[in-house]
């Protein structure tokens, strides 16, 4: 899966929006940009502790005190360290539950989700849409992201009219953007996609977003998580 995310490294450091500031101005930070988690792929595997900052293979990630310190960055600090420097009891008590039971999580399991918000149009009415997507598996070895859920005003109902869509696996790490290309969702043509967020219940007793945060001069950047919640 990560031999196919090269083509689109290039695209992530920019918004998901139609505009096309980049966040990060020259000169970059080398040491900074290490740390930023980039995909939703490093995202993982850093929480698995499967990659270093460097993006090399972790050859044994049973090092508990390792990984905890890996996921430990992997939270968004505004929301969740305190003046300390410690993480909020929640937050560390999930690493703790996670580091114990080696919890994983993996891009083909079925208990996450892509949330997308867009905006459309139908018979030239605008609106708000909200489309989820999970991964299911086509066919031995090939994955593809679903559209198995959408929301607007201008739809009688969650699902109505709502065919079988599918888009490319790596549609992730550049912001669904082929979802513009889709004729309709329920006679909705999308213009534009606002923002993405990933919710993950791969971790029993709870449930978590990571969204794309932005910051300068900052290792805690990147995709992280901003909301964690014990089920």
């Amino acid at each position: 899966m990560r031999a196919l995310l090269i083509t689109v490294l290039l695209c992530l450091t920019f918004p998901f929006s139609a505009s096309s500031q980049t966040y990060f101005p020259e000169p970059i930070k080398e040491d900074f940009l290490k740390g930023r988690v980039k995909q939703v792929e490093e995202f993982i595997a850093r929480f698995n502790y499967e990659e270093d900052w460097q993006g090399k293979k972790v050859e044994d990630g049973s090092d508990p005190f390792l990984r905890s310190k890996y996921i430990h960055t992997l939270f968004d600090y505004d929301r969740f360290r305190q003046k300390d420097g410690s993480l909020i009891p929640e937050a560390e008590q999930f690493i703790q539950d996670v580091v114990k039971h080696r919890y994983l999580i993996h891009y083909n399991d079925t208990s996450w989700m892509a949330k997308v918000k867009c905006k459309a149009v139908a018979a030239k009415k605008r609106s708000d849409l909200i489309l989820y997507l999970h991964t299911k598996q086509i066919a031995p070895h090939e994955y593809a992201w679903i559209v198995t859920r959408a929301e607007s005003p201008l739809l009688k109902s969650p699902s109505d009219s709502l065919p079988n869509l599918k888009i490319s696996p790596v549609e992730h790490e550049i912001g669904f953007t082929g979802l513009l290309s889709l004729k309709n969702i329920g006679k909705l043509k999308i213009t534009q996609i606002e923002d993405v967020s990933f919710h993950f219940r791969n971790v029993p007793g709870y449930s978590f977003t990571i969204e794309r945060i932005e910051r300068k001069n900052s290792y805690n950047t990147g995709w992280l998580i901003t909301s964690l919640n014990k089920l």
